[in-house]
């Protein structure tokens, strides 16, 4: 359930309203007639264009252009009929109404059952021929959907999820399963997903190792049937199948499976649906994809996807002087930073963690990038190419250089050309991201102009270097530039916390996150514009969303994304009510 109630926070508040004006074309009259004077070749020359265009006009010609065909291609005839029971062919041919083009058939074209030996799709004038190796199965229902690889030659009309069925034996099934794919952090809708069924008596490791029995396609609304199907029992699942095998066989392929061990099919008319959250087990220790030098006198360790509680060993403990390792929680990299190192040096190290034991052994090359002296750089977290700083936002600047020694008490805080008294411990080192600092101010006021300023010589980076003077401006917004959310959870577990996530929705920007403990949460200072909220529940505690396994049966943990998203205004408050039952 979803509600948004606007409540106008400022009885004094006024629209502007602007007032299109349109501009009018004014024609001027001319009057007067005035004699027109023709001599003798000029009325000549008059009769002769109008003699000729007569005799043009005598002759009928085809007209050019026309209105543009948007119709897509019909059907003609088709060998074997559509729906045809009893069916013996070799092939399929379908001719349409106009030539037509075939657009991906490998991939678009999806046929239940699975045919192990695919068959050759090809083209004869307006004739699509289907050509099967070996004979179908017999007493078997046989859909082919042909997705929207059809259009015809000319504009390309789309036949949109054609799907041809005929039967080998005198029945012809007619049960469907049917529902909805969705991404299981987001909860939106998956176009071109797989959704595969297995006999209800398959073992559980038929999804890793061998196709289906029934296929289809999610379509743009994430939507999915498979129809023909006979009277039994199946189990259901998703795929995004990768290496186009048809089951599920790598870690980077995501996968979801309905709840029920077995479901059945049902007749067309049955308002029965499955949901199915596709997720990323994310099970398989994550894999070294590159290790490389880069800027700065340090070496990369790139892995396959995010990391979570590495830990880092150089095996050469007289390098540990020399050498500072740089991890990032939620991050897929790794940084060892170095100096005073020879070039032809190997430096060993282990990394152990989620599942991961690798031994890695890296032998620096000379790059110019890798020099002393490199100037210290910061940024500071306004936003992309912002300098206005959103009310009830903390400040962290960022440097270049990991920092080994800092004179916090020499940095000045300027507002509006006037320094301000700061706490002594008001500048702290991110527990997880070196290079990071938050400036623990209480209160930055609104509709201020603050400068940072950070004199030279006060840091020194891990190679040594010192900084020349450090000068951040940034300004903050009026608080009657925000919006405000109400956040109300109903049927909320009291001992459950819920991490919640905005986005902004004409850029995907996240630009919210915070830990929900109460069933009613004020959320202060957004810019107007539309956002989209998920709320995940976080049943084990540790702050952050987890995906499911497959092994166990184990869905990912619940998110409730509401499908409407929110429009939030100046000077308003919004209630936003999810129901979390």
């Amino acid at each position: 359930m979803y509600l948004n109630n606007n409540k106008n926070l400022d009885s004094q508040q006024t629209q502007r309203i602007i007032k299109p004006t349109n501009s009018l074309l004014s024609k001027e009259s001319r009057g007067g007639n005035q004699p027109i004077i023709l001599n003798k070749i000029q009325l000549l020359y008059q009769i002769l264009i109008a003699a000729f265009i007569t005799f043009s006009c005598a002759h009928k010609v085809a007209p050019n252009g026309g209105a543009k065909d948007e119709k897509a291609p019909q059907i003609s005839v088709s060998n074997p009929l559509q729906g045809a029971t009893n069916v013996q062919n070799k092939s399929i041919s379908i001719t349409f109404d106009e030539y037509v083009q075939l657009n991906n058939p490998e991939t678009e074209l999806v046929i239940s059952p699975y045919i192990a030996e695919r068959p050759k799709v090809k083209l004869k004038a307006k004739t699509l021929l289907v050509e099967f190796e070996k004979p179908l199965q017999e007493n078997t229902t046989y859909t082919f959907n042909f997705g929207n690889s059809i259009k015809d030659l000319t504009e390309a009309n789309t036949i949109k999820d054609y799907t041809f069925y005929f039967s080998t034996g005198s029945i012809l099934d007619s049960l469907q399963v049917k529902g909805e794919v969705l991404s299981a952090d987001r909860k939106t809708p998956l176009e071109n997903i797989l959704v595969l069924l297995y006999d209800s008596n398959a073992p559980d490791s038929a999804f890793r190792t061998t196709p289906p029995q029934y296929i289809a396609r999610t379509n743009k609304e994430g939507k999915f049937s498979i129809n023909n199907l006979p009277n039994k029992a199946f189990q259901l699942f998703a795929l995004k199948d990768q290496n186009t095998n048809y089951y599920y066989d790598q870690t980077n392929e995501d996968i979801a499976f309905s709840d029920s061990s077995t479901l059945k099919a049902m007749p067309r008319s049955s308002s029965v649906s499955h949901r199915l959250l596709l997720f990323n087990e994310q099970l398989a220790p994550p894999t070294l994809q590159q290790k490389t030098n880069t800027e700065y006198s340090r070496i990369l360790l790139q892995y396959s996807r995010s990391l979570d509680s590495l830990q880092v060993q150089l095996l050469d403990t007289a390098l540990i002087k020399n050498t500072l390792i740089e991890t990032m929680p939620q991050r897929d990299s790794i940084y060892l930073w170095y100096k005073n190192i020879k070039s032809d040096d190997p430096i060993r190290l282990v990394v152990n963690g989620a599942g991961l034991h690798d031994t890695i052994e890296y032998v620096r090359t000379i790059d110019s990038r890798n020099t002393q002296g490199i100037a210290f750089t910061s940024s500071i977290n306004l936003g992309r190419g912002s300098s206005t700083l959103d009310l009830g936002k903390t400040v962290w600047l960022e440097f270049n250089h990991p920092i080994m020694e800092w004179n916090t008490d020499s940095v000045r805080l300027i507002a509006d050309d006037v320094a301000v008294k700061v706490p002594k411990d008001w500048i702290q080192k991110d527990s997880q991201r070196s290079r990071r600092y938050h400036l623990k101010q209480n209160a930055w006021k609104a509709d201020v102009d603050y400068q940072i300023i950070i004199p030279e010589a006060t840091m020194t980076d891990f190679q040594g270097n010192k900084n020349k003077e450090i000068s951040i401006k940034f300004s903050t917004a009026s608080p009657q530039k925000y919006g405000t959310l109400t956040l109300q959870l109903q049927n909320m577990q009291p001992t459950t916390p819920y991490l919640l996530k905005v986005y902004r929705n004409v850029n995907n920007e996240l630009i919210k996150q915070q830990t929900i403990t109460a069933a009613n949460t004020e959320i202060l200072y957004f810019t107007p514009d539309t956002y989209t909220m998920v709320l995940t529940e976080d049943t084990n505690k540790n702050g952050k969303w987890d995906t499911g396994n497959l092994a166990k049966k184990q869905q990912s943990e619940r998110v409730f994304a509401p499908k409407q998203a929110t429009t939030l205004k100046a000077l308003w408050n919004t209630d936003v009510i999810i129901d979390v039952k």
